[in-house]
């Protein structure tokens, strides 16, 4: 009776390891901006059967991001373009068997400076107004009052 126990527990075992797939996910290297691409990795013991989930879990919050949901487990690479908060995040890819997890990962706000070259946007409902007229040029000697021109006096 115990060499069955033993041999029922050793081959549930061996299922186990052999069901899994991804055994590492790499943690990229950071800090890391949003908007840029970020190839993540991680390493396989076995060919996947299935595609796994890649997802990204805020520290401060513990929202969970879907970043894919189809990702071919053994490409043993994804091409993430950053589209989380600013935040310390852990990735985690599923490969069917669990969540397998990185460490930290800090995101940063990407700066984007204003450009010359961008254009103001008008305001809304139409053509912008026209630039106010230049000012008159200064007068030289002396000042002169002219009597109003439409007065009643007149």
């Amino acid at each position: 009776m115990v060499r069955l126990v033993t041999l029922t527990l050793l081959l549930a075992l061996i299922t186990l390891v052999s069901s899994q797939s991804v055994t590492v996910l790499n943690t990229p290297s950071g800090p890391i901006t949003q908007g840029a691409r970020v190839p993540v990795t991680w390493e396989t013991n076995a060919p996947a059967t299935q595609p796994g989930v890649l997802s990204a879990i805020a520290k401060s919050t513990q929202n969970t991001t879907v970043l894919s949901d189809n990702i071919d487990i053994n490409s043993k690479t994804f091409d993430w373009v950053v589209n989380v908060e600013p935040d310390t995040y852990s990735l985690a890819l599923n490969d069917g068997s669990g969540n397998k997890f990185s460490g930290p990962v800090e995101v940063i706000a990407a700066k984007n400076p204003p450009s010359a070259k961008t254009p103001a946007k008008a305001p809304a409902g139409g053509a912008s107004p026209p630039p106010p007229p230049p000012p008159p040029p200064a007068a030289k000697g002396k000042l002169v009052r002219r009597a109003p021109q439409n007065s009643m006096y007149n």
